[in-house]
């Protein structure tokens, strides 16, 4: 005799702000979410096999069960809170910034020490942080190369230097663009390290602006790639469907070990993770 498995009641439940579809699977069901609830707004948790939805798109979920699995489930009713909050994030990789469904600016994500994408960096916020600018022409500098303002101290250009050196060094990140992005840190400290070079070039840049160019390059249309790639970020933002959506950049410091030392990731082409590395 042939058994047929009774479907799962399907449950609604409200966590941290957000709704928990717990259901099921119906590709019909999955297509419809995919299709009417914006992707910055759902996201599929496969630990748990459970959709995370935003609070306001309750009763669209409740008619979408009802019409591909014909069950009835109840809506929590959600007090939206949508004042941001200060977090301390461990963060072990933000790639590239890129176009994302949902969102009005280019985005990159930060890979967690759990290893989810549980947080939005929006390019303009990196750029502020890393630059003190928002437009990516302020990252094509050797201020920007280096992750600084232009007002930059000498001590200050050094550090930075020495800490991203060790962070972008071929023969421990094995990111793709390694080797060329480390030529451009020692060219920037060779001129931003020299008083008088660094003189020489505010003068250049100063007169790039009084001409309306953009600095010396043409800014790049394939997203902003930040400077540093881990850390512990201390971010404003506002937790939106299990993701922590950063508005501001408090504070970036490196993660060390209780040896001292620094914790170095990268994307190798073709990984399905980062490769990590304590130098």
């Amino acid at each position: 005799m042939r058994h047929y498995r009774t479907p799962s009641p399907a449950q609604l439940t409200e966590e941290n702000g957000s709704l928990i579809l717990y259901s099921s699977y119906d590709p019909g069901l999955v297509s419809a979410l995919k299709s009417q609830i914006p992707a910055n707004e759902r996201k599929f948790d496969g630990l748990r096999k459970a959709w995370v939805i935003a609070p306001h798109h309750g009763d669209l979920v409740a008619k979408m069960v009802l019409c591909y699995l014909n069950q009835n489930i109840m809506v929590p009713q959600i007090k939206v809170d949508n004042q941001p909050e200060i977090k301390i994030l461990t963060i072990h990789y933000v790639g590239r910034t890129k176009d994302r469904p949902g969102y009005d600016v280019r985005t990159a994500l930060g890979l967690d020490d759990q290893g989810d994408w549980s947080a939005v960096f929006p390019e303009n916020v990196l750029l502020q942080w890393f630059t003190g600018m928002t437009d990516q022409a302020s990252a094509l500098t050797l201020y920007g190369v280096l992750g600084l303002s232009r007002s930059a101290t000498p001590e200050e250009i050094k550090q930075s230097y020495r800490r991203l050196a060790k962070q972008w060094h071929p023969d421990v990140c094995t990111e793709p663009d390694a080797g060329e992005k480390f030529i451009r840190l020692k060219e920037a400290f060779e001129i931003l390290g020299n008083e008088n070079k660094r003189a020489r070039y505010e003068a250049g840049l100063a007169l790039e602006e009084s001409l309306g160019r953009n600095y010396d390059f043409a800014p790049a249309m394939d997203g902003y790639k930040p400077m540093l790639r881990c850390g512990y970020i201390l971010a404003e933002g506002i937790e939106k469907v299990g993701r922590f959506n950063v508005t501001k950049i408090l504070n970036w410091e490196d993660i060390t070990d209780p040896q001292g030392r620094t914790l170095v990731t990268s994307w190798p082409m073709g990984a399905r993770e980062p490769d990590k590395r304590w130098v």
